[in-house]
């Protein structure tokens, strides 16, 4: 495993210790910075937290979390590569920045997830 790797799992376990606490998130939404404090609820693998009921993708369309920390301001996940500003919207580019940021083996994840959600959307689909 690659040092950044590494890092990202020591990220999320950090993130994952604080699941029912108050936790404060910076991200981009739409090329927009935002700000929500709140009680963190889930963290789901590289995809996404949910602050207040409220689901934000680490990387994904035209969101990215910048940084999340706890109450006492200490920081639980950090991603310099997101610009306040970020509104990323072809998945080609959302698979390369998550490659960037988490490695390749977030990334596969991540497109088996997709693909996953888009076969039992077809087969519901169909049925």
């Amino acid at each position: 495993m690659k040092a950044k790797e590494v890092q990202n799992m020591v990220s999320m376990d950090k993130l994952k210790e604080c699941i029912g606490k108050k936790v404060t998130a910076e991200y981009s939404y739409r090329g927009e910075p935002f700000k929500r404090t709140g009680v963190l609820e889930d963290v789901k693998g590289f995809a996404n937290v949910k602050i207040n009921g409220i689901g934000i993708s680490f990387i994904g369309k035209g969101t990215a979390i910048r940084e999340i920390r706890d109450s006492g301001g200490n920081t639980l996940y950090r991603n310099g590569n997101v610009s306040l500003h970020y509104n990323i919207r072809d998945m080609k580019s959302i698979n390369e920045a998550v490659l960037e940021a988490f490695g390749e083996a977030a990334l596969k994840q991540r497109l088996k997830e997709i693909f996953s959600r888009d076969m039992e959307k077809a087969l519901r689909d169909y049925q």
